[in-house]
């Protein structure tokens, strides 16, 4: 009998069997909406570019909206200590996406509009997505991801409905 990606993960990276179903399912979701969401929103190529040119597309309403301050206000608390940034922020590892300045003025609380705050925040979510399918989330063995993978989810799911 051949092992379901979950089982075999789990025997493959023993941090991973360490994740409750909960934490797992997460990080599955993540992968499986972001897929999703990057085939309908971004043209089957996520660039810190196509995310700004599709944000730019988007309408008013769209911007100025809760769900999204709701995740500017959860990725300061994660990664912003006042004036520093925290040491999760290192681990994003921004300067493999360019530094995206969108992301730093967000963290700040210094964004000039809506659509530079939901840049910043996808400039994040775009980390995630980078870190998960790159290997660096592996190194921590993917602990204290759940709420991230989550409301990212939840942000994905909102704008790829909002692209309908």
């Amino acid at each position: 009998m051949q092992l379901n990606s979950i089982g075999w993960l789990s025997i493959q990276a023993p941090a991973f069997e360490r994740l409750s179903d909960y934490e797992s399912a997460a990080v599955v979701d993540f992968a499986l909406v972001w897929s999703f969401n990057e085939a309908r929103c971004l043209g089957n190529m996520a660039t810190m570019e196509r995310i700004r040119r599709y944000v730019h597309d988007l309408p008013h309403e769209v911007l100025n909206s809760e769900e999204i301050q709701e995740l500017v206000n959860y990725f300061q608390d994660r990664y912003a200590e006042g004036d520093r940034f925290s040491c999760r922020y290192d681990r994003l590892h921004l300067e493999r996406s360019g530094n995206p300045e969108e992301v730093v003025r967000m963290l700040r609380g210094q964004t000039e509009s809506h659509s530079e705050s939901l840049v910043g925040c996808l400039g994040v979510v775009f980390r995630y997505r980078n870190n998960l399918f790159h290997g660096e989330k592996w190194a921590y063995g993917l602990q204290e991801q759940k709420e991230n993978f989550e409301r990212s989810t939840n942000l994905l799911r909102w704008l790829t409905k909002q692209n309908t």
